[in-house]
């Protein structure tokens, strides 16, 4: 059963297969090939560098003897570039060489020449295992990472997610650059729509609006939500007045369609507080300001768009 596994994963493993000597290149490639390894054929130093590519290949089998290069600097130079770096390397090391497995090699594993070809098949389907479980890995953490960025009932990058798309877009701010807001969205009468429908009805009124805010946005925007009821929507190279207005329009779009609930429709709005991002500000100041203008907006009612006051004398 083990075995059969083993070769499982191998099929879909890509093998670069370097070495000058033909007599082992036939029976290498043939044996390969047929343990079900898709391999291809590198007879110098230059071709193996010239084949790398991201992705590529899986594992590497290299001959430290490649032509009139020192197939040691091969290793050395795969080390250094950044599609090889993470490449596992299998050497076939001359015997007169007696060089031990270290970093002057710097391979993952080595086998001394002449070796037998079972042996050579059994450090390839160990390296297979183990480029297999390091991409799995590798794959988990970035989903933790996402995961730990996004929001659970909306997909949208979630508190931290925003802080930190805040902070890039305030670093990237000049005094000549094109400005760019934040508009902070709030839910209108979102304790009514709670009382009234329980904590389901709530999350429904969030996922419509979250829909909405995607649909809205430009391509270039980042669109997130901050906690239960508020969202973000940094608006790139948008100067406040044409923030305004897209805020403005948001709501409209909102008022305009009904959240269906099971025993008929609720009327939503929301009102936003636009700020324009300052290189002097960071995204803590940033949102507080949003915060100030959002008050302003609720303080007028319903549905109402406000742009924070130090900002409102500079731009109007």
């Amino acid at each position: 059963m083990a075995g059969g596994d083993t070769h499982s994963e191998a099929r879909v493993s890509r093998v670069l297969l370097g070495t000058a000597d033909e007599s082992y290149l036939k029976n290498v490639r043939r044996a390969l090939q047929e343990a079900g390894y898709r391999v291809e054929v590198a007879l110098d130093s230059e071709t193996v560098m010239a084949s790398l590519e991201p992705r590529r290949y899986d594992l590497a089998v290299l001959d430290t003897s490649l032509g009139e290069i020192d197939g040691l600097s091969v290793f050395d130079r795969l080390r250094t570039e950044p599609d090889g770096r993470a490449l596992y390397l299998i050497a076939l090391v001359d015997s007169e060489e007696s060089r031990p497995l270290d970093a002057s090699i710097g391979s993952d594993d080595c086998l001394t020449k002449p070796f037998e070809i079972s042996d050579l098949l059994t450090s390839v389907h160990i390296a297979s295992r183990i480029v297999t479980l390091q991409r799995e890995l590798d794959f988990a953490n970035h989903r933790i990472s996402a995961l730990a960025m996004t929001d659970a009932l909306t997909g949208l990058p979630n508190r931290q997610a925003i802080y930190d798309m805040l902070g890039t877009e305030i670093a990237r701010q000049s005094r000549e650059s094109p400005v760019s807001c934040v508009a902070l969205i709030d839910i209108d009468r979102m304790r009514e729509i709670n009382d009234a429908y329980g904590r389901a009805g709530g999350d429904l009124a969030v996922l419509r609006v979250a829909r909405t805010l995607r649909s809205s946005a430009r391509d270039a925007d980042s669109v997130g939500r901050l906690g239960y009821d508020k969202f973000i929507v940094v608006l790139y190279d948008c100067t406040p007045d044409d923030s305004m207005i897209a805020c403005d329009r948001l709501c409209s779009v909102i008022e305009q369609e009904p959240l269906k609930m099971p025993d008929g429709e609720v009327r939503m709005s929301v009102s936003c507080g636009v700020v324009a991002l300052d290189p002097d500000f960071s995204a803590v100041e940033t949102l507080d300001a949003a915060r100030a203008a959002l008050h302003t907006a609720k303080a007028r009612g319903v549905n109402h768009v406000a742009l924070e006051a130090k900002f409102r004398e500079a731009w109007f």
